[in-house]
Formats: C-alpha cells, sequence, structure tokens
C-alpha cells in the first residue's frame, strides 16, 4: 500500500512538472501577434529571424503552444510585434517553429457588423 502511495505521488508530481514547462509570457510578449496574412508585412520593419522549439510536453498541441510562447518572447526582445511563420516541423519528440520577427504600423481594424 505505501508503494502504490509512493507511486501515484510521484506520478502526480512528474506530470504537474510537465504542465509547467509552459514559458511565462511578459506583458509585451504576450501581445506579439503570429499572421499568416503576407500582405500586411509590406508597410513593417523586419527585425530578426526567431526559432522556438519544444521537446516536453504532453501532447503536440502542448508542445506547439511552448514554442510559440518561445518565438513571441524572443521576438518581444527583438523590438517585434508581430511574427510571421516560416516553418513548423514536428519531428520525433521536437518541435521546432521558425519565424521573421517585425515591426509593423498600427492597422486598422474594420469590423461589420452585419
Amino acid at each position: 500500500m505505501k508503494a502504490k502511495n509512493i507511486f501515484m505521488f510521484l506520478t502526480v508530481m512528474s506530470l504537474s512538472g510537465l504542465l509547467s514547462c509552459v514559458p511565462y509570457l511578459s506583458k509585451k510578449s504576450a501581445g506579439v501577434q503570429i499572421e499568416d496574412n503576407t500582405k500586411i508585412f509590406k508597410t513593417c520593419k523586419l527585425k530578426g529571424t526567431v526559432k522556438g522549439s519544444a521537446s516536453v510536453g504532453l501532447t503536440k498541441a502542448h508542445k506547439l503552444e511552448i514554442a510559440l510562447n518561445e518565438i513571441k518572447s524572443k521576438a518581444a526582445l527583438l523590438g517585434a510585434d508581430t511574427v510571421l511563420i516560416v516553418s513548423k516541423k514536428s519531428m520525433f519528440e521536437e518541435t521546432v517553429i521558425t519565424g521573421r520577427a517585425y515591426d509593423c504600423p498600427p492597422r486598422l481594424m474594420i469590423r461589420s457588423f452585419f
């Protein structure tokens, strides 16, 4: 019985450790947008290339979130506010995403109310 309790405790601690591996996003990096519309980058200034990777995570989506958060943090450090993803690879246990970080002028958001 005691061995079973120890095993359960270790299992729970291991899983909670994996779940806490998502990098913390600062206020500035949380504001970095991921875009796939290449037309908006015509008026933006390229700040550099950013790369994010994750080799730990419970699911493929969890690894993707970790890698994207890493990209956002690196883009914010470069002074960028928008990232264009140029490649995404998932091989074996690792997800790697590469993007171009841009500083873009504010965009006018037009919404339809109909």
